[in-house]
């Protein structure tokens, strides 16, 4: 859903969408908070307006955000049908690439010692 979208339901009183993202769920609220502060006088237009703008960029944010999360866990799953061998390969560079991926060792100290095989 567009930003301005989001804006004029969140404008007039319409009820959240249940399709919307965090990060829309999260400007949704913020646009029907501003709306009902305007109306009541407790901020002039200008505000307002620096306001919705701050409101649309902070979206596109946690938009991106959302979306580079979301690979970064695509590629964990292909990733992590490899675990299983990579970790159990007599290789030292497979099985370091293995500590380094998981986490499982996260001293250089421990990862040297895997390799060389102390």
């Amino acid at each position: 859903m567009t930003f301005e979208q989001i804006n004029k339901l969140a404008g007039t009183g319409q009820p959240m969408p249940e399709e919307l993202n965090g990060a829309e769920q999260l400007a949704f609220l913020s646009l029907r908070l501003l709306h009902t502060q305007y109306i009541a006088d407790k901020m002039d237009i200008e505000q307002a307006r620096l306001e919705k703008v701050r409101i649309a960029k902070q979206l596109e944010v946690n938009l991106l955000s959302m979306r580079t999360w979301e690979a970064a866990m695509a590629r964990e799953r292909k990733l992590s049908t490899l675990t299983p061998q990579l970790k159990d390969s007599g290789c030292p560079l497979c099985r370091r690439f293995f500590y380094t991926l998981s986490g499982y060792k996260t001293h250089e100290k421990d990862m040297e010692d895997e390799t060389n095989g102390s």
